[in-house]
């Protein structure tokens, strides 16, 4: 079963979020952004089939997350999808050198948000 991983600090577009893809028929799994160690060993236990990792969390980045996810061998291959308010290309870029398949900006319409996440299911 396809299971899309949530990680965002804002309850408003964390439900905003999930209704979006659940809407477009995914289970969706909100991981709380409590910090890098617990994010990762909850990745670990429950991987998602598609991780969409908000920018700003408390205390880390989504570097920080995007870095430990390419490194480890059982997550590397989880697609990482990157939601941010700033539009700056070398944030973009570097996020992607750290392994996230797409960074995009918010606000997202649903449209976009599934448009993106069936895209990077579907290699």
């Amino acid at each position: 079963m396809t299971q899309i991983g949530i990680i965002e600090d804002s309850l408003i577009d964390r439900c905003y979020l999930t209704a979006c893809l659940r809407n477009a028929g995914w289970t969706v799994n909100s991981i709380e952004p409590t910090g890098a160690i617990a994010i990762i060993g909850h990745l670990l236990k429950r991987p998602p089939s598609l991780l969409v990792l908000d920018y700003m969390l408390p205390k880390l980045r989504a570097e920080d997350i995007a870095d430990v996810c390419n490194r480890h061998p059982r997550l590397k291959d989880i697609p990482l999808l990157v939601l941010t308010a700033h539009r700056d290309p070398h944030l973009s870029q570097r996020l992607l050198v750290l392994g996230a398949r797409e960074v995009l900006y918010k606000p997202i319409k649903p449209s976009r948000l599934v448009e993106a996440v069936t895209r990077h299911l579907a290699h």
